[in-house]
């Protein structure tokens, strides 16, 4: 499995794997930056996995809860989360996320 595996992502590239995770996260970045969460700049952090630095005043056990009844699943490290976008995700798949995380950076 794990030969088939890597050969697949060769066949891929992973060049190509970065650009499209790159494309259909461009937005929520944007998005997410202008609710003051904090990204590396695009040409410092890969793609396909990257963090989001929260406001410090953001609830972390309110959000955790949250994201969970909605099922998004992301890992939390401290106050930042962390993203895995992967070739099944579209651009869509970002609007839960930055909706659940709105609603807690704005109250």
């Amino acid at each position: 499995m794990q030969i088939a595996a890597l050969e697949q992502v060769l066949a891929w590239q992973p060049k190509n794997i970065q650009a499209y995770c790159k494309r259909i996260s461009k937005d929520a970045v944007i998005q997410l930056k202008a609710l003051g969460c904090i990204i590396e700049d695009d040409d410092f952090r890969s793609h396909h996995m990257f963090g989001i630095e929260l406001p410090s005043n953001i609830d972390l056990n309110a959000l955790k809860k949250d994201l969970f009844s909605r099922q998004i699943f992301v890992s939390f490290r401290g106050n930042y989360i962390r993203i895995s976008c992967h070739l099944f995700n579209t651009a869509d798949d970002f609007k839960p996320l930055i909706n659940c995380l709105s609603s807690h950076i704005s109250s």
